[in-house]
């Protein structure tokens, strides 16, 4: 991709052009009806106007009158940069609020930054030329974009940075609007999903009601100290759109969990709202008794209006609903197809990948006796005999993924069981040979389960769909510390 960006910074110094302008993801003139379908209470456009026009970063009215802009200012990237806009995407604006303090995860999202000569750098931002990546279906795929910006009277509509002069943030949003046509189609979406789009991970979702707890604490922490994302969220309320409890929580809302500390006694959670503002009020909020000088210090934590806030536990479980995740792992050995056993170091992840479709006589559907499907054939479904050869119990993570393309709508309807079967392919299922995951459809890109394999025992892994003759196109990967023997079934593999 650097490449890319020389021959255009080259051919723009050569025709004597000092701007990058973005042919491949114009700017529409009539940028009024983009912005009318989008609005939230957290926008910062009062009206829409004919003052609503596109442009440069450089030419913005800022209120201090400076004209300088940067990609980062002097901090770097921090979740307190971000500001949502008019645009309701609060999901990957709480995704990249998880991310903003780890430089690792952003340093590899902005590709053109990653140009080690200052000079070449320097060039590309002066020609308003951005290379970005997200990872989408499986691999790093990159982004080209310019820095013309949708405005209101010369100031952002959309997100932007707490200080208007760093662009990291409204760089993002764009360019993923551009991956997917358009500003209009990045309105509404999943916390987990963008976690994974933004750093590669494995991405999860738990409804908190269905855990006790002590365990939903337990995860939570664990989760947290392992170096895992989250985000959370809550339902809309009855009466529809953006409503703002009494207690600060604004419903239908998507927000970033930044710290998760059990302190002199207390369990407490650190939120963020990317609307950079409207903060939690109840015990724990910045204006509360119970944050006291002393608290702050030992949760290095300066009050402040910038939509984050701590509140306990259960509180938390109270007035959330989802608890979104990305699981984030370091060493890992992608494995390749037939692999023997490879040389084994603490803390590695061995990775398998396989892709995979139902298709024709392949998209058996879900086993007849649970779901009345008439015609189906689930035994003909992919499916994946998983066997751990050592002495030791080892722990696995499971994620069937289908492919992104095209409108969420479209997506079939999946699920993802381990099971007990001998070692043999899935036809008939009862409830108690199933280990792991289920058989609970859901219209999602990807499910994950995970397990505690004993050694020795063949495991049946049952990626499916609902209905028989559903055609779609997925990718199963196993994540696990120890070697793994998996199987494709075939033809010949017994079924039961």
């Amino acid at each position: 991709m650097l490449k890319v960006l020389d021959v255009i910074a080259d051919a723009h110094v050569l025709a004597g052009v000092d701007r990058f302008v973005d042919d491949k993801f114009p700017c529409p003139p009539n940028l009024s009806a983009l912005i009318n379908e989008a609005t939230d209470p957290g926008a910062n456009v009062e009206s829409k106007t004919n003052e609503d026009r596109w442009m440069r970063a450089k030419d913005f009215n800022f209120k201090d009158g400076q004209k300088f802009v940067e990609v980062f200012d002097s901090g770097g990237a921090e979740s307190r940069d971000i500001v949502q806009g008019s645009l309701e995407d609060c999901y990957l604006l709480s995704a990249l609020a998880s991310i903003a303090g780890n430089k690792q995860y952003i340093d590899r999202i902005f590709i053109s930054a990653s140009e080690k000569d200052e000079l070449k750098r320097n060039q590309y931002e002066q020609l308003g030329l951005f290379a970005l990546q997200f990872f989408v279906d499986g691999m790093w795929r990159g982004v080209i974009v310019d820095d013309q910006f949708p405005t209101h009277d010369s100031n952002w509509i959309f997100a932007h940075g707490a200080n208007p002069t760093e662009l990291w943030v409204p760089l993002i949003e764009k360019a993923w609007a551009k991956y997917n046509m358009g500003y209009q189609n990045i309105i509404l979406g999943l916390v987990h999903e963008s976690l994974k789009d933004l750093t590669g991970g494995v991405s999860d979702e738990f409804a908190i009601k269905d855990f006790n707890p002590e365990a939903m604490w337990v995860k939570l922490l664990t989760y947290f100290n392992q170096g895992y994302l989250m985000g959370c969220g809550n339902p809309k309320a009855n009466r529809g759109g953006d409503v703002i409890s009494p207690v600060g929580i604004v419903q239908g809302h998507a927000y970033s969990i930044l710290a998760i500390q059990a302190v002199a006694g207390q369990r407490l959670l650190k939120l963020r709202n990317p609307w950079g503002k409207v903060e939690w009020n109840g015990p724990w909020s910045d204006e509360s008794p119970e944050l006291t000088d002393k608290m702050c210090d030992l949760l290095g934590y300066k009050p402040g209006d910038d939509g984050e806030f701590w509140m306990c536990f259960q509180d938390f479980c109270f007035h959330f609903q989802k608890l979104y995740l990305c699981r984030l792992f370091q060493n890992v050995v992608n494995v390749p197809d037939n692999s023997v056993e490879l040389p084994h170091n603490d803390g590695t992840w061995y990775k398998f990948k396989f892709k995979s479709e139902w298709k024709g006589e392949s998209a058996g559907g879900a086993p007849a006796a649970a779901f009345l499907n008439k015609g189906s054939k689930p035994e003909n479904n992919p499916q994946f005999i998983i066997q751990r050869s050592g002495q030791l119990k080892v722990y696995m993570l499971a994620t069937i993924t289908q492919k992104t393309q095209g409108n969420p709508a479209d997506y079939v309807l999946l699920a993802l069981a381990l099971c007990q079967k001998q070692g043999m392919r899935v036809r008939t299922l009862n409830a108690d040979q199933i280990l792991a995951g289920n058989l609970s459809f859901k219209a999602t890109r990807e499910i994950t389960l995970e397990f505690t394999l004993d050694p020795q025992v063949p495991y049946t892994l049952f990626p499916c769909s609902l209905q028989p003759g559903t055609s779609a196109q997925f990718e199963v990967t196993i994540m696990c510390q120890k070697f793994l023997n998996i199987t494709l079934c075939d033809q010949n593999t017994p079924f039961s």
